[in-house]
């Protein structure tokens, strides 16, 4: 028994790949990065390529649901198609993904320099993300355990697996760690606080992952002065 498609159906998908064809050529009402930071900024680069990357995932896209509705058709020569499109979406899928944590490196680097009210979204979402409870309680939670595995006394099993951070760098800090955590568990803190206390924790290039103290408890003092200034 043949299996046919509803002619509803159809005229359904056609309509979607329609409207895909037609976002593919829209742009982003947001301001502009490069209006607000300049062509040669680094966050206005990732901007440009990620939006690039969206307009022409939309384009492969459209082309899945053409070829999908040919074969829904009856058309079985464009199952090639379809895959060929739809390798190409999980390729562009992981190529988004890089340019969207760059994106979002950048945009916590602005705000790391005080720049949280820039009026652009990627700067505003990051700043969101930041101030949410959970981001924030999960920061915390990562500066204590830090301080707890740093002051215990590390036994036979446990020095197989060395942490990334220096062991005689911590302790020498563990009370300005714990300041830092317990600002950050407030309601008052700064979104600047919580991303320079990010990039400690997440950049391999911290003071956090040196051998020397003295730098890191200048950061830990400069990331205090700006919890405490929300």
């Amino acid at each position: 028994m043949e299996c046919r498609t509803p002619p509803g159906a159809i005229t359904g998908i056609r309509a979607r790949a329609a409207r895909t064809l037609s976002r593919a050529a829209g742009v982003d009402d947001t301001p502009a990065a490069h209006t607000v930071l300049g062509d040669e900024h680094p966050l206005t680069c990732a901007c440009e390529a990620f939006d690039r990357l969206v307009r022409d995932s939309r384009v492969v896209g459209a082309a899945l649901i053409g070829s999908v509705l040919v074969v829904i058709e009856g058309a079985r020569w464009a199952a090639a198609m379809v895959l060929s499109a739809t390798i190409v979406l999980v390729i562009v899928g992981c190529i988004a993904a890089g340019l969207g944590q760059r994106r979002r490196d950048h945009a916590l680097d602005l705000i790391a320099d005080g720049q949280e009210t820039i009026p652009l979204a990627p700067v505003q979402r990051e700043r969101l993300r930041l101030l949410a409870r959970r981001t924030r309680d999960s920061l915390a939670d990562t500066v204590d355990r830090m301080v707890d595995e740093a002051l215990r006394r590390p036994t036979s099993r446990a020095t197989r697996i060395r942490p990334v951070y220096q062991r005689t760098v911590v302790p020498g800090v563990a009370a300005d760690l714990r300041a830092v955590s317990r600002l950050i568990r407030t309601e008052l803190t700064s979104a600047r606080g919580l991303a320079l206390t990010e990039r400690l924790l997440r950049y391999g290039t911290s003071t956090l992952y040196g051998d020397d103290v003295s730098p890191l408890r200048a950061e830990l003092r400069r990331i205090l002065a700006a919890l405490g200034s929300g």
